[in-house]
């Protein structure tokens, strides 16, 4: 190793220190006077008695370390390193490997998905500290927006726990967005097989398909969910797949290749949509359907004739007709509709009534109207919307007046929930942040490279559906969908980074 590199590794060991003691001790302890006094025992005490050994750095003390950690990170990154080191054709295939292991294991495993994330964190980590040794000069401009909305939204989360004094733990999802940047830039340097990848696609639908008929069956849920921790994630994500699974067809024809597995795919991924009852992913199906409908997309997918496209669609009229999906947004319509024209509550005694919904949506956008600027906080959203109720604002979303609010943390809808929590600024963040995607995939459409055009439809899709999904589910209240849209999302504009940068 030269000196330069170990430069390099010293100054990122020293960041991570730095970051570590910046949010070392329990909250209402006083750690640094411990700290400076010896007093080990009572450090001891302290740890071996409390649950949390880490809290925000909420002090001006904690909060100068924190900021000089990333400062020092960043500029560890910046050191230049004189080796030519590159990675391996191992590594490049254990990390395309890694991708397919995610795909797979995302919706059947508890927690496969995450080791790979972790791995490849690892081993992003691992390349950026000996390996790479780009100048910021080299990246594109979108790309410098790209990661800079990332950290942002990392920043704005951890400033605004500090603000409102909130539990370290509440920024964990906000967190996957600084995560992922490592992810992005070995992923951007190495090829990734794009054959082994659609066919990992296909294999995943249908094994979650068959998941899903299995809990279904045998495990008598009404609702699958199976490995994930809500049915809105394991029906959002399947309906996904099914896309991800139809616009591979294109690809494998033209490449002369049996279509039996995607099209197996894409009938299996809809019957795992089909039995998770959830409604919300619709209108991001519709919105890709419209889509697909412009003449800029229909040159790019496959398009079936007549016969066939009407065959396969009795056949999902009557998969749907054997789901309570059907009868679920039935009912959803008719207890909106009788709310919000009637103000009736006759369908409280409906399990699957959209109304309660309607009240959270009612009361978040009340509580981000109120503080619109820094937002209430991550972890006070739940008291916010009891609020809400006691000023009799809103309904009681449960009629239970032990539990009114149902429990809830999250307004279920993105939009809502992160200007009612961190405030405008987060709000316009994540704004950004899809807009930088769809531009950028929108735009790489008109690419020579048929790979090229393929990965731009397989982000398209990806930055849409969540988008849509954004509307009814809080995708950064929950790990599963961060991680799935984060991962997607890097991985195919990676992708197409590393292709641009070959002249591919």
């Amino acid at each position: 190793m030269s000196y330069l590199l170990e430069n390099r590794t010293i100054l990122f060991t020293l960041s991570l220190f730095l970051l570590f003691l910046s949010c070392l001790g329990p909250e209402g302890v006083p750690f640094k006077q411990y700290l400076l006094t010896n007093k080990m025992d009572e450090l001891y005490k302290v740890f071996s008695q409390n649950d949390s050994y880490f809290r925000t750095p909420n002090s001006p003390l904690r909060l100068t370390l924190f900021i000089l950690s990333f400062y020092v990170m960043f500029q560890s990154l910046r050191t230049p390193i004189s080796s030519n080191l590159k990675l391996s054709k191992l590594t490049i295939k254990i990390i395309n490997y890694l991708i397919c292991f995610f795909l797979i294991t995302n919706l059947v495993t508890n927690n496969g998905s995450n080791v790979a994330f972790i791995l490849l964190l690892l081993i992003s980590l691992f390349y950026l500290l000996f390996f790479k040794n780009n100048k910021i000069d080299e990246y594109y401009q979108i790309e410098t927006l790209l990661l800079s909305t990332m950290i942002i939204m990392f920043f704005v989360a951890i400033f605004s726990s500090i603000y409102h004094d909130t539990s370290l733990k509440e920024i964990d999802n906000y967190s996957r967005f600084f995560l992922f940047i490592p992810i992005y830039l070995l992923l951007r340097d190495i090829k990734v097989n794009y054959n082994i990848i659609y066919l990992f696609i296909n294999i995943t639908s249908i094994i979650t398909g068959l998941v899903a008929l299995y809990y279904f069956i045998i495990h008598g849920e009404i609702r699958v969910a199976a490995y994930s921790s809500s049915t809105i994630i394991y029906g959002n994500i399947s309906l996904i797949f099914m896309i991800f699974s139809y616009l591979t067809i294109k690809p494998l024809k033209d490449s002369s290749k049996s279509l039996i597995l995607p099209i197996a795919a894409i009938i299996l991924a809809f019957i795992a949509w089909s039995l998770t009852g959830t409604r919300g992913s619709l209108l991001g199906l519709l919105m890709i359907l419209l889509l697909f409908f412009g003449k800029k997309y229909r040159d790019l997918i496959y398009i079936p004739n007549l016969k066939i496209a009407s065959i396969f669609l009795v056949f999902v009229g009557i998969i749907f007709s054997q789901t309570n999906n059907f009868n679920r947004i039935v009912e959803g319509y008719n207890s909106g509709y009788n709310y919000i024209m009637h103000n009736e509550e006759t369908s409280w005694k409906n399990a699957d009534s959209i109304m309660p919904r309607l009240i959270i949506w009612k009361g978040s956008y009340n509580i981000a109207k109120d503080n619109f600027i820094f937002g209430v906080g991550l972890d006070k959203f739940n008291n916010k919307l009891l609020e809400q109720i006691k000023e009799r604002k809103i309904p009681m979303i449960r009629k239970d007046f032990n539990n009114p609010t149902g429990g809830l943390n999250h307004a279920h809808n993105q939009y809502l929930d992160i200007t009612a929590k961190i405030g405008v600024l987060g709000f316009a963040t994540l704004i950004l942040f899809l807009l930088i995607n769809l531009m950028f995939f929108h735009r790489r459409l008109r690419s020579e490279s048929m790979l090229t055009q393929n990965i731009a439809l397989f982000g398209m899709v990806t930055v849409v559906m969540y988008a849509s999904h954004m509307v009814t589910h809080a995708v950064l209240s929950h790990h599963h969908s961060t991680v799935f849209m984060l991962m997607m999302l890097m991985l195919f504009f990676s992708s197409i980074v590393n292709l641009d940068k070959k002249g591919i």
